[in-house]
C-alpha cells in the first residue's frame, strides 16, 4: 500500500497501472491481482485509509481533556491537512472523479460526512459554550458546516492553480488561515485572542502562479 500510494502521489492514478505497482515491489502481477483485482481496489482501500486518518483525529480532539478546545480544533485541522497532503493523489483535480467511478467509494464518503456533520454540530457548540464563538454561529451552523467540507476538500486543488510553489508547510499554513477564516464574524475577544496568533497571513495570489 504504501508503494502504490507513492506511485499515484508521484505519478497520477492514470499513469500506474497494477504492473507498474508489481514491478515496483517485485512480485507477480498474479500475486497482486489475487488481492486487489483493479487499480480502483487499491485506490479504495488507500481511501479507507485516509479516512481512518482523519476520523482518528477527530476522534482524538474530541475526546481528549482540554482546556482550550479552539486551540484543539486547530491542531485537529492542521493533522487533517497534513494527512490529505500525504494523500495527494486523491484531492489533486481527480477528487469528483475518483469518487463517482468508484461507486462503494461515494457510498462510504457521503456516510463519513454526514457523520462528520455531527461530529461537527458538537463541536461549534463546544466553542460556543467555552466563549470562543457567539450564539449568532448556531442558526446558521448547517450552512457554515457545508463552507468548511468544501474548503476542507478542495484546498489542495485551489492552491494547485494559483500557488503552484508553495511548499507543503506553507500550503498547510495558507489552508489553516483560509478554513478558519469564515470563523471570523463569530468570533469573541477570547476566540480572537485565541485563534488569530495561530494563523500565518495569508499569501497573496500572484500573476503567474508565483509563490516565492
Amino acid at each position: 500500500m504504501v508503494t502504490s500510494l507513492e506511485m499515484f502521489n508521484k505519478y497520477g492514478i492514470q499513469k500506474v497501472s497494477l504492473r507498474d505497482i508489481a514491478k515496483k515491489i517485485k512480485i507477480s502481477v498474479g500475486n497482486l491481482n489475487y488481492h486487489f483485482p483493479t487499480t480502483n481496489d487499491i485506490i479504495y482501500a488507500l481511501s479507507l485509509q485516509l479516512i481512518e486518518d482523519i476520523n482518528n483525529a477527530i476522534t482524538t480532539m474530541m475526546t481528549a481533556p482540554t482546556s482550550n478546545s479552539l486551540v484543539s480544533i486547530h491542531n485537529m485541522m492542521r493533522t487533517i491537512f497534513t494527512t490529505q497532503l500525504k494523500y495527494r493523489f486523491i484531492f489533486n483535480g481527480r477528487l469528483a472523479e475518483i469518487v463517482n467511478t468508484i461507486p462503494k467509494m461515494q457510498n462510504y464518503y457521503q456516510e463519513t460526512f454526514q457523520n462528520h456533520f455531527i461530529e461537527g454540530t458538537q463541536i461549534f457548540e463546544q466553542l460556543v459554550t467555552d466563549g470562543f464563538l457567539t450564539a449568532n454561529i448556531l442558526p446558521n451552523l448547517n450552512e457554515f458546516l457545508y463552507v468548511q467540507n468544501m474548503l476542507g476538500i478542495f484546498w489542495q486543488q485551489e492552491l494547485a492553480i494559483f500557488q503552484p510553489l508553495l511548499s507543503d508547510n506553507e500550503k498547510i499554513q495558507q489552508a489553516l488561515a483560509t478554513v478558519f477564516q469564515p470563523y471570523t464574524p463569530y468570533l469573541t475577544e477570547k476566540g480572537r485572542a485565541t485563534l488569530f496568533p495561530l494563523l500565518k497571513e495569508l499569501k497573496p495570489y500572484k500573476k503567474g502562479g508565483t509563490d516565492k
